[in-house]
């Protein structure tokens, strides 16, 4: 239930300590889920069409800073090479790879 909203979903129990639920996006698709990253707020809408919107409860989490860097193909360090392989036998080569 969100918000005394019922929602039927399958799921599977993680034992993870700050998150209490993922969706994944078939589930948010199904239920209409729409995220608004602005004001931090995601609607639902159940199997009976009830609306629900929600936003998380406690403190901002801490911004977090990514960095990326451009680099050119030649620039990339390849860690394994397979010489034999080539678009014809993709497949095979991918399964070596596994």
């Amino acid at each position: 239930m969100i918000k005394g909203i019922e929602f039927l979903a399958n799921l599977v129990v993680l034992q993870l300590v700050e998150i209490d639920v993922i969706l994944g996006m078939d589930w948010l698709s199904k239920h209409k889920g729409t995220i608004s990253c602005g004001d931090r707020t995601i609607t639902l809408v159940n199997h009976q069409g009830k609306q629900v919107a929600c936003q998380p409860q406690g403190s901002k989490p801490k911004p977090m800073v990514c960095n990326m860097e451009a680099k050119t193909l030649e620039e990339v360090t390849v860690v394994c090479e397979y010489p034999m392989c080539s678009q014809k036998n993709y497949w095979e080569c991918h399964l070596i790879g596994t």
